[in-house]
């Protein structure tokens, strides 16, 4: 008789519970993706923000005394560096598993980065100011929307 209440008492109670997650779903007018679409999102508001912490906390690390820019990164005050490569502070290990799992879809947006990196260096080289605008002010824009 206590294991069939306990059994009744179990079903009442899940019912309960997805009925509640249902109606937390409908009200937050959730959107539930693929694994697939979750990934690809991932690998660019995640996992391109680490690589490019690790790869600028590398960068920083490698630079010798005698570049101009070493050592006098810590005279000026400002939070870029800090706030730029705390996410290389994560585990190294877990990119094991992210590479396996999520690799090509990271591998699309390093790339995408690359050929946007690639266009800035010909227009801040050639010092062509109103390119160097028109290539920031699409990033002022998401900032804002």
């Amino acid at each position: 008789m206590v294991k069939r209440i306990q059994q009744t008492a179990r079903r009442w109670f899940e019912a309960i519970v997805e009925e509640r997650v249902n109606d937390l779903v409908k009200t937050w007018a959730c959107n539930c993706m693929t694994p697939e679409e979750h990934d690809a999102v991932l690998a660019l508001a995640a996992r391109l923000p680490e690589a490019l912490s690790v790869a600028l906390a590398n960068t920083a690390l490698s630079t010798t005394r005698t570049d101009e820019s070493d050592g006098n990164c810590n005279r000026i005050r400002c939070d870029g560096p800090s706030e730029t490569t705390c996410l290389a502070l994560n585990d190294p290990a877990i990119w094991r598993e992210i590479l396996a799992t999520n690799g090509e879809n990271v591998r699309r947006m390093l790339a995408a980065l690359e050929g946007r990196t690639r266009s800035l260096d010909p227009t801040v080289s050639e010092q062509q100011i109103e390119q160097i605008q028109e290539l920031f002010e699409p990033s002022l824009v998401s900032k804002t929307a």
